[in-house]
């Protein structure tokens, strides 16, 4: 359970998480993509000022956000219909991420935070329970977390992702020279340290906000209000406030190992690249992104029947669901301009970046509220263990297990690089997590047409080497 505004060392009786799920702006820098088939994302490698090429030695350009330079694109993707077999996988990839993989994210994410209230309890020598069982410790003389604690965690966090940023390249071209089951076990155990490192950043800067800030929601909406307008004249887009049910990853070290850059920086070497996109994520964006959600999710939790604690979970969970399946579904046909209306046709032409920002800011109160919903749920009604924190080691050891087999625990972080989604069933938000394990289930002999060796599951061909 995340920590609470603590007065006379007193907590809730039920502490509502006052988390954002994860740290948004990696996850969601690569996918505001403007009009498909029309503009692409100049990425700039560092050896050699071009792009990072793909497995396929095919160049890739992408779209990223409004600071980076625009170049035309000579090459029209083809874009798949959703119609017979296809259709069963565009009906499929939001139910099975946002019903069956996403629940299990927050259940992580959950653990870890609490994992590291723990960690913070033993810094200030308070007992391991402390903000986790809603119990009263004013007899013993706790209260908030002391600066110290929050701030040299924070900065010792914030060390380890330049390290991780900087050492990214060497890392990327050691694990090439590696044996499969050598580079599986590094790429999973590089997932699993980000993972915690993000929940440790939104961890820290959360308290500080609950301990050091005014938690009246006036105060709260406005300053959420001024991190939106920052985020825009800093971005352009409102893509970084999204995270999971709507962009999921995939294990591979093609999205898991380097950061993807958005910055014109030709002619740069790679050290300042990496370092200037640790600035301009780690310590720019994810706070703004962070002062956001913290804002709006205390809200929710103020006013959101807080007495009533089942209620609330339901109203978040279904309003969640509500948005998010229409945003998934309806963007297909919304940016490929399927629907025979001249009015949105002229409007996403002329206005792209204004539409595709409403569409962000209805998918952030669709994760608002899921995050929420599911949150709620599991600080309150998770238990196994009298000690909390052999509960949530045990739990967060069993999702990464599950979800590692699954080739997919880097959703807890978002892919690092632009994922590439063979069908374009969903423009905005590139969730194509399934058709990958459709297309590499189809791989396999098992699959294999006996007659032309074709390898197929229904009608899905391989399309591209991986």
């Amino acid at each position: 359970m995340s920590p609470t505004f603590v007065v006379d060392g007193k907590t809730p009786v039920i502490s509502l998480p006052n988390n954002n799920p994860r740290r948004f702006s990696v996850i969601s820098k690569q996918f505001d993509n403007e009009e498909l088939n029309q503009q692409r994302a100049h990425v700039i490698d560092t050896e050699i000022s071009q792009p990072l090429p793909s497995t396929d030695r095919n160049t890739i350009r992408r779209r990223l956000t409004q600071i980076i330079s625009i170049v035309d694109n000579q090459n029209k993707e083809q874009t798949i219909k959703p119609k017979g077999s296809y259709l069963i996988l565009f009906l499929l990839e939001p139910i099975l991420t946002g019903c069956f993989l996403f629940p299990l994210l927050v259940l992580f994410w959950d653990c870890g935070w609490n994992l590291t209230v723990t960690m913070l309890n033993a810094l200030n020598d308070y007992a391991s329970n402390y903000n986790l069982d809603g119990l009263d410790y004013s007899e013993q003389g706790y209260g908030e977390y002391s600066p110290q604690s929050l701030m040299v965690t924070w900065v010792i966090d914030e060390i380890a992702f330049l390290i991780f940023y900087l050492g990214q390249d060497v890392l990327y071209h050691f694990l090439n020279k590696q044996k499969m089951i050598v580079k599986q076990i590094i790429v999973k155990i590089h997932i699993f340290i980000l993972a915690f490192l993000y929940i440790i950043q939104w961890q820290m800067m959360w308290t500080i906000l609950d301990q050091y800030t005014s938690q009246d929601w006036g105060f709260m909406f406005v300053f959420s209000l001024a991190g939106i307008f920052a985020l825009m004249a800093l971005t352009g887009t409102l893509s970084d406030l999204i995270c999971a049910p709507f962009v999921v990853s995939y294990d591979s070290i093609e999205y898991c190992i380097q950061f993807e850059c958005p910055l014109e920086t030709e002619q740069m070497s790679r050290w300042k690249v990496n370092l200037m996109n640790f600035v301009l994520y780690e310590i720019l964006i994810s706070n703004i992104t962070i002062i956001i959600w913290h804002g709006f999710y205390v809200i929710l939790d103020q006013y959101l029947y807080p007495d009533e604690i089942s209620k609330s979970i339901w109203i978040c969970i279904v309003i969640g669901y509500l948005l998010y399946f229409p945003l998934m579904y309806l963007q297909y046909y919304g940016e490929n301009k399927t629907w025979n209306n001249k009015f949105w046709t002229l409007f996403v032409s002329n206005f792209p970046q204004f539409h595709r920002n409403i569409v962000h800011a209805l998918a952030f109160a669709s994760c608002l509220f899921l995050w929420h919903g599911f949150w709620v749920f599991y600080d309150t009604y998770l238990r196994i263990f009298d000690k909390y924190y052999e509960t949530y080691l045990l739990i967060s050891l069993l999702v990464f297990i599950f979800l590692s087999v699954l080739q997919t625990f880097s959703s807890m972080n978002g892919p690092l690089k632009t994922m590439d989604d063979d069908y374009h069933f969903f423009p905005i938000y590139p969730h194509c997590y399934v058709s990958l394990v459709v297309q590499k289930l189809s791989r396999l002999s098992c699959f294999r047409s006996r007659k032309d060796q074709v390898f197929v599951i229904g009608d899905f061909e391989k399309r591209n080497k991986y």
